[in-house]
């Protein structure tokens, strides 16, 4: 469901910045007060930017499926992944 919903995002959202813009920002702010939970628990090391975490987290789950669709759809006469 998460890869459908970045896919959407990806698809729907180059024609639309402000689709992707606003997604993107629901789900960093759901997932800094996710972290900030598991920093408050013990799951997460204390000390860390809950905001940081959370972007780099979105910007890992997002950009995976979109190297991934980038490698299996090279540029012609380019290197694989180029």
């Amino acid at each position: 469901m998460v890869r459908a919903a970045f896919r959407l995002v990806r698809e729907i959202g180059d024609s639309s910045g402000h689709l992707r813009t606003t997604t993107i920002h629901t789900w960093t702010e759901a997932f800094r007060g996710l972290v900030e939970r598991a920093i408050a628990e013990g799951d997460v090391r204390a000390g860390l930017d809950p905001q940081e975490v959370a972007e780099v987290l979105i910007a890992v789950a997002y950009g995976c499926p979109a190297a991934r669709h980038r490698d299996r759809h090279p540029r012609r006469g380019g290197p694989p992944g180029g």
